[in-house]
């Protein structure tokens, strides 16, 4: 028994220690289940963060040159520096400035690091601080449009035409669809290939830094499609180069580290003029993804990805992408098959799209469309080759080039930019301008006259080169350019038509310009004279305004503009003038108390010479207050007394209150002028007081009139017409000025029958 009873405890010892290694193990599964969810969520949340850079295109940078240029190239067969005493400057060097990844900070060595791993990293980096390519584009419409070349295709119309732009024949033709303007000829490209592996090789591991990552761009390399435009003596392998120079020169960033890199273009356009467009679109390794090669199953889980210079590891992106394809299933997003497996990127994003906008009309749109997104970048980070199609990899610029040729100036001589038509008025020297050309110092010979209806010459023109006039600001002309010249005349011309002759004699030739001449009596048209001073003698009003349409007896053959309005009051002297024949109610001058004089000039400014000169001599005008209005539509009567003495009340008079130019109310006198006549009837009787009439504009006046007579023989009723003439006067509260009276008759109707014929006539 004691034997059996000491197994029995060894196998009892033995259970619990197999219990307790069990539960031992089960502890630790749970926790390292925990850690495992923690961890996966953890690294959920650094993935996000990480590529939520890629939706707000944090760290992004397009590239960026100058803006439209304009080059001149000389006409075919003229020596421009026999003409002109110069040349001309026909070629252009440009630079270009793409943003690339800032390395800096992440080239030394990391601690535990191994050579394999630290060379691998550093063959990453090379990459990510370099442009891995870039094309330069030309395109050509022979538009003249000075205003601006006509519209380039954008990248949704160049999707539309199905057109990859990057592999264009010279020659070929591309349009915006539906487009009215001329197409653009493509005329040539050159493109650039970063050799990585090379690039990596000339680097001394012993004294690195960004400046020591010079990228390397084989000329084996450059793909060259057409014509290059270049400029005569440079290389053509300068016609589009990456350039040491450029990029010291434009230096490291705030925080020692290189972010740009620049290349440079030299230019030269053909002898077609016309505007030409210089693109470029390049690629960037910002975003380095899985490389092409190998199919998505192929990729091993400890690969690794870069966004800028962090790094994301394969297994950690496939843990966050079957975490999302679960979370987003009920949306139906793309499956990420259609990139592993087909590699077609435009299928995957419109499926993408259609889970986006399916996903926003759920009550958390917001993030599951981010969470939508996140999908779709981590789908393309793992599948080979893909990541080249994000947009922080890509960068375009595109800009304007407008090449003109000049106009021959040979030795012909030439009169240019003499107006047609020119008007001026009769107390004036009429005076224009116009230019010669080619100036050739002394030996320009010219003259100018003006000829009247009957072809003779009435006036010889007084000709001033425009640069000798003090204060014209006009520089001295060069050799071969063109020389302004200011005419005028001695004296005045009588109004009338005439014809202005200039005459340019140069070498032997001779070039004549003529325009018409047109001279008017100096002052406005009669009728709007008479309008002027009508208007402004009779509604000169306090609370109005001073507006008014003037029209010179040149009509509208002299621009509106070349008129000065001016308009003052005894109160306000300074008041800019207005450049127009018209004062509109907006922008009228107020007429205020105290001012009691209104004054109107109206002048004509002689363009070139700017000399002033009065069309409208200057008018005074007073200053009135308004009269009030008597309102009698609401007037009521009424009746009270005997047949012998009738009292007549008559209520509802209204006198309307004028503006007074503040913001006080006129005072209203108001009384009865003369005295009241029977015009019709009441014969027998007539006043026994004056009338008297009393009241308020607000609440109204009221007239009281008193008559007393005997009603004829067999007449029950007091009938007739009584007219009481009254007058009004509006008094302004700032200056006590009195309008004039306004003066209004009332016509009473009396029909009263006494209250003791009523009585009578019962009994």
């Amino acid at each position: 028994m004691s034997k059996g009873g000491g197994a029995g405890k060894v196998y009892f010892v033995l259970y619990l220690a197999v219990v307790l290694e069990l539960l031992i193990i089960i502890v630790e599964r749970d926790e390292a289940e925990e850690h495992l969810a923690k961890k996966q969520k953890e690294t959920m949340r650094i993935v996000e963060s990480i590529l939520s850079q890629l939706q707000s295109g944090a760290g992004t940078e397009g590239i960026n040159t100058r803006p439209q240029d304009e080059i001149t190239i000389p006409p075919p067969g003229i020596n421009l520096e026999e003409v002109l005493g110069t040349t001309l400057k026909s070629n252009r060097k440009y630079i270009v400035k793409v943003g690339v990844t800032d390395v800096s900070a992440d080239l030394k060595r990391k601690e535990g690091e191994s050579d394999k791993d630290y060379t691998l990293r550093l063959q990453k980096l090379v990459k990510l601080a370099n442009v891995e390519q870039i094309q330069y584009q030309i395109f050509f419409n022979p538009s003249a449009d000075i205003e601006g070349p006509p519209v380039f295709p954008s990248e949704d119309d160049i999707k539309k035409l199905n057109v990859d732009i990057t592999k264009l024949i010279p020659g070929t033709y591309i349009d915006v669809p539906n487009g009215t303007g001329s197409a653009w000829e493509f005329m040539g490209s050159t493109e650039l290939l970063l050799d990585d592996q090379a690039t990596f090789n000339q680097l001394n591991l012993k004294e690195l830094s960004s400046e020591k990552i010079q990228p390397v761009y084989p000329m084996n390399k450059v793909r060259r499609v057409g014509q290059s435009l270049l400029p005569p003596g440079i290389s053509p392998d300068s016609v589009f180069a990456y350039s040491i120079e450029a990029t010291r020169k434009e230096g490291l960033d705030k925080k020692g580290g290189l972010t740009k890199r620049d290349f440079e273009i030299n230019f030269q356009p053909n002898d077609r003029a016309g505007w030409y467009k210089l693109r470029f679109v390049s690629r960037t390794n910002r975003i380095l993804g899985i490389s092409g090669g190998l199919t998505a199953d192929q990729i091993p889980d400890d690969a690794t990805v870069n966004i800028g210079t962090v790094q994301l590891s394969v297994r950690d992106l496939r843990s966050v992408l079957r975490e999302l394809t679960s979370k987003l299933d009920k949306y139906n997003p793309p499956s990420a098959d259609i990139l592993f497996k087909e590699q077609n990127i435009e299928k995957f994003m419109d499926g993408l799209n259609k889970a986006i906008i399916n996903s926003k009309t759920d009550d958390d749109a917001t993030k599951i469309i981010n969470n939508l997104n996140l999908y779709g970048y981590i789908v393309r980070l793992l599948a080979p080759g893909q990541s080249q199609y994000f947009d922080q990899n890509k960068g375009s610029l595109e800009f304007d080039i407008r090449v003109i040729t000049p106009k021959p100036q040979v030795a012909e001589p030439t009169v240019q930019n003499l107006l047609p038509y020119i008007a001026s008025f009769d107390k004036v020297s009429p005076a224009f301008s116009f230019t010669i050309s080619p100036y050739q110092e002394t030996n320009n010979a010219i003259e100018g006259r003006i000829l009247n209806a009957q072809g003779g010459v009435v006036e010889r023109l007084v000709l001033t080169p425009m640069d000798q006039r003090q204060g014209s600001g006009v520089t001295a002309p060069i050799r071969g350019g063109t020389r302004e010249f200011f005419a005028t005349t001695s004296g005045t011309l009588s109004p009338g038509k005439y014809t202005v002759e200039i005459t340019h004699k140069l070498s032997g030739k001779q070039a004549q310009g003529t325009a018409q001449l047109e001279i008017f009596k100096t002052g406005l048209t009669p009728e709007s004279e008479n309008d002027i001073n009508n208007r402004l003698e009779s509604y000169s009003y306090y609370g109005l305004s001073a507006s008014l349409n003037a029209v010179s007896s040149a009509g509208a053959k002299i621009k509106p503009d070349q008129f000065r309005i001016y308009v003052t009051t005894d109160q306000e002297t300074q008041r800019s003038p207005v450049n127009s024949l018209t004062i509109t109610p907006q922008n009228a001058l107020e007429l205020k108390p105290p001012a009691k004089k209104l004054t109107v000039k109206i002048t004509w400014v002689q363009p070139i010479t700017e000399k002033e000169m009065d069309i409208f001599t200057p008018a005074a005008f007073t200053i009135k207050q308004e009269q009030p209005s008597i309102v009698l539509r609401n007037m009521l009567q009424n009746y009270s007394g005997t047949s012998n003495k009738v009292k007549i009340e008559v209520r509802n008079i209204s006198v309307g209150k004028p503006g007074t130019g503040s913001d006080k109310d006129a005072k209203i006198e108001i009384k009865v002028v003369g005295d009241p006549t029977i015009i019709d009837g009441m014969t027998g009787y007539a006043p026994t007081i004056e009338p008297t009439i009393d009241g308020d504009p607000e609440n109204g006046y009221t007239m009281q009139l008193e008559y007393s007579g005997k009603l004829e023989r067999g007449q029950t009723k007091v009938k007739g017409t009584i007219q009481v003439n009254i007058q009004a006067i509006a008094i302004n509260p700032v200056n006590g000025e009195r309008s004039e009276p306004k003066k209004m008759p009332v016509i009473i109707q009396v029909n009263f029958e006494p209250e003791a014929r009523r009585q009578q006539q019962r009994r």
